[in-house]
């Protein structure tokens, strides 16, 4: 193809915008980020004050579970490219999340009634958030790579709106979570709500309709 046409191409798609698609990522990456960071700011809390772990042992479960999740992505993006694509992945692996979260939640209730059983429970729900965010994390950020042709000069912007989307969940995240565990309440109801879940449907349409839809 002749190089001054394939400049006009690359031209004329920089002034169309962005593709519907990116906001559902957007938005869809927000809450995720929202729901993960802030059931991080309250993890450990939640493991001392209310499953009365020590604080070193609360602290190697922190760790253990942050580490774990960032490797998980791993085996994620194997099984994405392998078997299941990106869309599948990243519906079950917000939908995985969300019973997890929830999981976290039931944990909270029922710490007053046996400490051991929450406790369980609580370790079922972090091995569960792991195994989600294993195939959530590495193919919502493929997916924006996605939305725009081979060359598209608007791919770099696109990436940060879509890095945009994860710092003002993070940030927001940091912010409320706070006010939540200073709440006079059970640890339960300071526990942030299953919010990965709310994010799920919106973004069914992108992930399940055709690329052509979405640019």
């Amino acid at each position: 193809m002749n190089p001054s046409a394939v400049a006009l191409e690359s031209e004329s798609l920089s002034k169309k915008g962005h593709p519907k698609g990116l906001g559902v990522l957007f938005t869809t990456e927000m809450w995720e980020r929202f729901n993960f960071y802030g059931m991080r700011a309250l993890l450990s809390l939640f493991l001392v004050n209310a499953l009365a772990f020590s604080d070193a042992d609360a602290s190697i479960i922190y760790g253990g579970f942050l580490g774990l999740s960032y490797l998980t992505p791993m085996l994620g993006g194997y099984i994405s490219d392998r078997f299941l694509g990106n869309r599948n992945c990243i519906l079950l692996g917000g939908f995985i999340m969300s019973i997890g979260q929830i999981l976290l939640f039931f944990s909270g209730w029922l710490y007053e009634g046996s400490v051991d059983t929450a406790r369980l429970v609580m370790w079922l729900a972090l091995f569960v958030i792991i195994i989600g965010n294993g195939f959530f994390k590495p193919n919502i950020s493929s997916m924006v790579g996605q939305l725009y042709p081979k060359g598209d000069n608007r791919l770099d912007s696109a990436f940060t709106i879509f890095y945009m989307g994860i710092n003002v969940g993070r940030s927001s995240a940091c912010l409320f979570a706070p006010s939540w565990a200073t709440r006079p309440t059970k640890p339960a109801n300071r526990f942030p709500p299953p919010s990965n879940g709310a994010s799920s449907p919106p973004a069914a349409p992108c992930y399940w309709a055709p690329s052509s839809s979405t640019t």
